[in-house]
């Protein structure tokens, strides 16, 4: 859950948000700290990380207004937290989106009969 949790604390009006005890981590698919903290940082959420914490400094966020290209590393949630992100900021292109079908076949089929509107692109 931490990074979704990480993009949704994005959003949240000032201050810090620590994520902590988060070690085990660093050897999932990806390390989702540090591609957490690297995807938030390329889209203007200062975010640091170490050994088991990610901290967001939202008194210095300033969200990107250009169209970004976030990576998910072939990481499945790390794909479904910044799509999460895409619609609630926009102008979001992931690649690597088919990663999901890794545990999610139908995560962006489910999204749409939400009303989101992803849109997949090759």
């Amino acid at each position: 859950l931490v990074p979704v949790l990480a993009v949704l604390g994005a959003f949240a009006r000032e201050g810090q948000v620590e994520l902590t005890n988060i070690s085990h981590l660093r050897n999932k698919e990806s390390d989702r700290i540090a591609t957490t903290c690297a995807e938030l940082n390329r889209v203007g959420v200062p975010a640091e990380s170490s050994a088991d914490k990610l901290v967001l400094d939202l008194d210095r966020r300033n969200f990107s207004t250009e169209n970004i290209v976030i990576n998910t590393y072939n990481d499945h949630r790390i794909a479904m937290a910044f799509t999460i992100l895409a619609l609630l900021r926009g102008k979001l292109v992931i690649r690597g989106a088919e990663c999901v079908n890794k545990s999610y076949p139908g995560f962006f089929a489910d999204i749409n009969k939400l009303g989101a509107g992803v849109s997949l692109i090759d």
